[in-house]
């Protein structure tokens, strides 16, 4: 019986940090390709370093995708920065 309550706070957990790494990804594609350079993650995250990008980027083309941004963000701890 307890494993419900857990499960409902589970899942809005990871609602509520989808939906955050989602408004950053949104935030951060300043140019709207669906993808983030180096430069825009600075713009909305400018305590990133090279090495969390690289890390970041699993695919290893040289931006971040939507799933590679918010596989990262949780990690991060990091805020936005406002505009």
């Amino acid at each position: 019986m307890k494993t419900i309550p857990i499960t409902a706070l589970a899942f809005a957990l990871i609602s509520s940090t989808s939906a955050f790494a989602n408004e950053g990804f949104k935030q951060a594609d300043a140019n709207a390709d669906g993808v983030l350079s180096m430069d825009e993650v600075l713009s909305v995250y400018p305590g990133t370093t090279e090495d969390q990008f690289k890390a970041a980027d699993a695919d290893g083309d040289g931006a971040l995708n939507e799933m590679e941004f918010a596989a990262a963000a949780p990690a991060s701890g990091a805020t936005t920065t406002t505009q």
